[in-house]
């Protein structure tokens, strides 16, 4: 018989007409020997696939695909493919051989000095730059897959689980979430997400930041804790710090962002930065003394700034890089975004670069196209004494001369300044442009930098936390200045947070916010933005005059529009929330406005840096994303109400919301739903502003019945059940609505539902059985099997077990008489729960894995994450709490990926719950405390009843019995008052740390510390859970 590989095989003698000699690795998709070709007499690497991988279709093509794109890239830092062969079943490729070490061996958990490292990852960058090229990402980059040779040459190895950007692999989401690596695959690769070539960025600056410090960026006992590291925690800056320098630090950073949209892009700028670090490293350190003298004393008009440059490093680095490679970098964004101040300082930056000077040209003043050649003189000093016109006395300056000019202000003369740009350029070969703008000049070879706005601050009201954002850092700048006196505390944290973000991070709109803290609280000032044109006023006396106001600065872009991107830019501020292309066109379109021009109006706009890209919202949502600053976007719609247009254009947007939301019903359930999900997220603003609309006086408040009732799952999944049932009150009681139809029943089910899960059970039955009537009213029975189930959900809250699982029976056999397979799969799941609850484990687990049979079968991934939690829970109960945490842990990457908070709260939970029963104190405590802070976020008694128990059965097992009485009293009389008993808090495990604490304190004391508990409100029983899992 041939010999096949497999786990527990040793090494053959011989694979084809190749000999074996020696082992070299194995892997999760091959094994690598060492092997002598008879024909050339050279070592190669042979990589075999396993037997037990070989007859599988997809690891098959996996594997072919790794020989054919390899077979692409010839480049000296990727192993060498030789061929890709097959004997008498066995897949193997041949390779070459390359003898030295992994990076892991190099490093063994210690650092390397900088200068060791350095040249390392200089051509790791090249390997992977000559890959992206090729459109193909490795996925799977660390230092075992990286081998260095004796004499330094750095190769990568094993592209095994590459993909290419240029096709589109069909494999499955579930499938795609456990490919890689713990603790070197990025946030968006760990959640199943669509990757490109910034997840190999993000190794990249993984191992980089290992091999510096000797220790891994996101590390753990588990690939469990790896990737709770990766999706919630930070690397050790402090650490990273001790080891590298300053711009080994900086660069590091921009590899780790943990939004891909604000991670370094191209593998070129990385490579490109380290080289500069290698020259750098290998100058005399007189030259670099002589060399700042020379920017200290160089030519040029560079004015000296009176306020503080605050934040940018990042984009006075990219743009740069950027200068570096082009003579024509262009800084675009909106007005106010801070391009003028950023060009300035990055001309500053690059003087010792050119010795004849850097020069600003400010063009704002111009009035006429024609002067723009003269201001350019006039800022340099050209002298037009001799020459035939002004355009032929600046380029015989220019001619041999090593300079930098920065044109500012260019987007009302774009034509003569790309003609002028494009003149010099061809003349004078040394000299380079930087130039600000609305929009791009157009010329060629000119390279665009969108300035984006500061970046923005989370919530809360802790003022360190807040303070890393540069939006803040520069309100807190500008404040001061004006009152010195002024800081930011947890008082006033969320108010400046609040400004910041409704700003959007526009800097001239910040400082002239952070302007009034002179002579309003910044309470006021965030209870007045709804007013900001008339608040933000009176900037400094030195500006342009259309930067003293917000107001005038935007006139002055406003102006400069054509009257049919005007009257588009007026019909999209109907958008609260951002836009597709296919929302703008039906809300934008009319007799003035035909569907085909829509798109290049479009983008006119954002060429002139008026609307935006929404990338993160494109990644999320799976569809190009557009969106207005909130500043914009309420001066275009004053002009819209000037124009008299408003009501008809948000007839065609409540329209619109309407259609996407009876388009998305059927999705949330279908295999791409967490796209829907997602996208839903990015329009619940336009959503409700579509129901606002229905419900006035020019809607019909029909039309906000069905949006509701079509969206009602994605409300469901997302848990704001108090904020969902102040919605459907408004709706259902709308003049109208009160008719039986589909509509009403559909939304009454779903406004029970939130009532159900805030323990408002009597209301709840109110609503499911008005629902029901209706249904059995219109003869829809998939209706009535749905209220079947809703009436099993009260009764197992309130206790009536049995009567819970009549209902679900119930449901079942009507689903199953409909031949509705995805409803038999809900009425399973909710029979297979009900038995967990009463300890009848074999018809739990026999039920629930019935029902993940049809829902993998429909790839719904909501399901499949509740159910992968259920199953755990009673692996847990049965002690096989690897099993478990294994449950646990597939469910929790499933609801990140579907943005599911309720479930992630659950997954932490209950993950904790494993820490704790094995002993794992400190991870338990870390994962009860993420839960427990998203659960003060749901408003959701029963989860925070939850926390508090998880906390009490905590504080037993650290011998803290005070504080166990007194949190699990909490939490039980939390439930007692809901009359709940989805959980029942007699549990096993309720009565295992019971057991473990009886004894521990006196009968007196037992009662007087749950009395204690019992009394406690919920937000201080969450205040003493909280200090005591901080402690």
């Amino acid at each position: 018989m041939t010999w096949q590989p497999s786990k527990d095989d040793t090494a053959p003698k011989r694979i084809g007409p190749y000999a074996i000699e020696a082992t070299l690795g194995r892997g999760g998709m091959g094994v690598v020997y060492l092997a002598r070709d008879p024909k050339l007499g050279r070592e190669i690497a042979l990589k075999v696939l396993p037997s037990h991988l070989a007859t599988d279709p997809e690891a098959l093509a996996r594997f072919t695909r790794e020989a054919q794109m390899l077979a692409t890239i010839n480049h000296p830092n990727i192993a060498t493919i030789h061929s890709l062969e097959e004997d008498d079943g066995v897949h193997f490729l041949t390779m070459e051989h390359i003898r030295g070490e992994t990076l892991a061996e190099i490093v063994r958990g210690e650092p390397l000095p900088l200068e060791e490292a350095l040249p390392y990852f200089q051509q790791i960058a090249k390997g992977l730059e000559a890959a992206h090229k090729k459109g193909l990402i490795h996925r799977d980059l660390k230092p075992f897959n990286i081998m260095v040779t004796a004499e330094g040459l750095t190769k990568i190895l094993d592209f095994g689980l590459a993909k290419s950007n240029m096709v589109q692999d069909d494999i499955s989401i579930a499938q795609e979430v456990v490919r890689g690596t713990p603790g070197y695959m990025s946030p968006e690769q760990l959640r199943g997400e669509e990757v490109d070539q910034r997840a190999d960025n993000w190794a990249y600056g993984c191992i980089l930041y290992e091999c510096l410090t000797g220790k891994q960026a996101f590390a753990g006992n588990t690939p469990s804790d790896k990737i709770a590291a990766t999706l919630r925690g930070e690397p050790d800056w402090d650490l990273l710090r001790e080891h590298a320098s300053d711009a080994a630090y900086d660069l590091i950073r921009h590899l780790l962002h943990t939004d891909p949209t604000h991670r370094m892009g191209m593998i070129s700028l990385a490579r490109r930065e380290v080289e500069e670090m290698v020259a750098r490293q290998a100058l005399p350190s007189g030259i670099t003394t002589a060399r700042r003298e020379a920017q200290e004393e160089g030519a040029g008009n560079l004015p000296v700034q009176l306020a503080s440059f605050v934040g940018r490093r990042t984009n006075l680095d990219e743009i740069g890089t950027l200068l570096a490679k082009s003579r024509l970098v262009t800084l675009t964004g909106a007005g106010g975004s801070g391009k003028t101040r950023l060009g300035i300082e990055r001309g500053r930056a690059s003087a010792s670069a050119f010795p004849d000077g850097v020069w600003l040209v400010e063009l704002a003043p111009l009035a006429e196209p024609g002067l723009v050649v003269d201001a350019v003189n006039s800022a340099l000093g050209v002298s037009e004494d001799g020459h035939d016109s002004p355009g032929d006395a600046l380029r015989s300056f220019l001619a041999k001369r090593n300079t930098l000019i920065i044109l500012d202000n260019c987007e009302h003369v774009v034509r003569a300044a790309a003609e002028l740009t494009a003149d010099v350029l061809r003349a004078s070969p040394d000299v380079r442009f930087l130039a600000t703008s609305r929009e791009g000049l157009g010329v060629p070879g000119e390279t665009i930098y969108h300035v984006p706005p500061l970046g923005l601050p989370g919530n809360g009201n802790d003022p360190a936390a807040l303070g890393e954002s540069e939006a803040v850092q520069l309100f807190l700048d500008r404040a001061q200045s004006v009152s010195p006196s002024f800081e930011l505390t947890s008082e006033n944290s969320p108010c400046v947070a609040r400004i910041c973000n409704y700003l959007g991070g526009i800097p001239l709109a910040l400082e002239l916010a952070a302007a009034r803290v002179k002579i309003l609280p910044v309470r006021e000032i965030a209870d007045r933005l709804d007013e900001s044109f008339r608040l933000l006023t009176g900037g400094s006396k030195t500006a342009l005059p259309r930067h003293q106001t917000l107001r005038k600065l935007i006139d002055w872009s406003y102006e400069l529009l054509t009257e049919e991107e005007r009257r588009t830019l007026e019909r999209l501020s109907v958008f609260s929330s951002g836009w597709t292309m296919d929302a703008a066109e039906a809300v934008v379109a009319d007799d003035t406005i035909e569907d085909w021009e829509v798109l290049e109006l479009l983008s006119n706009l954002v060429d002139k840096s008026l609307v935006e890209l929404d990338e993160k919202g494109a990644r999320l949502s799976g569809r190009m994303r557009y969106r207005m600053l909130e500043t914009m976007r309420q001066y275009s719609l004053e002009k819209l109400r000037e124009r008299g247009e408003e009501t008809a254009i948000r007839r065609a947007h409540a329209r619109c919301f309407k259609t996407l939301a009876a388009e998305a019903a059927p999705e949330f359930l279908g295999k791409k739903q967490d796209l829907w999900f997602h996208r839903m997220d990015f329009e619940k603003g336009n959503m409700r502003n579509a129901i606002d609309f229905a419900l006035g006086p020019d809607g019909s408040p029909r039309d906000a019945l069905a949006i509701v009732a079509d969206l009602g799952r994605y409300y469901a999944v997302r848990s704001a059940w108090h904020e969902n049932m102040s919605l459907y009150e408004r709706v259902l009681g709308a003049p109208g609505n009160g008719e039986p139809t589909t509509e009403r029943a559909r939304a009454l089910n779903w406004a029970g539902n939130a009532l159900y899960w805030i323990g408002e059970y009597d209301r709840a039955k109110g609503m499911f059985d008005e629902a029901l009537a209706i249904f059995e009213e219109l003869g829809d029975r998939k209706g009535i099997a749905a209220c079947y189930g809703n009436a099993g959900h009260l009764r197992n809250g309130t206790g009536d077990i049995e009567g819970a699982i009549a209902f679900y029976e119930k449901q079942l056999a009507l689903r199953e008489e409909l031949q509705d397979r995805r409803g038999v799969a809900s009425a399973l799941l909710f029979l297979g729960n009900t038995y967990r609850r009463l300890e009848r484990f074999d018809a739990a687990r026999e039920a629930l894995t019935k029902s993940m049979v049809i829902h993998r079968e429909h790839e719904d991934l909501h399901y499949i994450s509740v159910l992968h939690s259920m199953i755990g829970a009673i692996e847990l109960l049965e002690g096989d709490v690897p099993e478990a945490r294994r449950r646990f842990q597939e469910s929790l990457v499933l609801y990140e990926k579907t943005g599911n908070k309720w479930g992630i709260s659950n997954c932490l939970n209950q993950t904790g719950l494993c820490d704790l029963l094995e002993e794992h104190y400190d991870e338990a405590r870390t994962r009860f405390l993420e839960s427990l802070a998203i659960r003060k976020t749901l408003n959701d008694p029963w989860s925070m009843s939850e926390s508090f128990l998880s906390a009490g059965w905590y504080a037993a097992r650290r011998g803290k019995f005070r504080e166990f009485h007194v949190l699990t009293g909490a939490g039980e009389e939390m439930r007692s008052r809901l009359r709940n008993a989805r959980t029942d808090h007699d549990s096993p495990f309720a009565r295992k740390f019971r057991e473990e604490v009886a004894g521990q304190a006196s009968q007196e004391e037992v009662d007087r510390w749950r009395r204690e508990g019992v009394g406690l409100g919920e937000d201080e029983a969450a205040l003493l859970a909280g200090r005591l899992l901080e402690a």
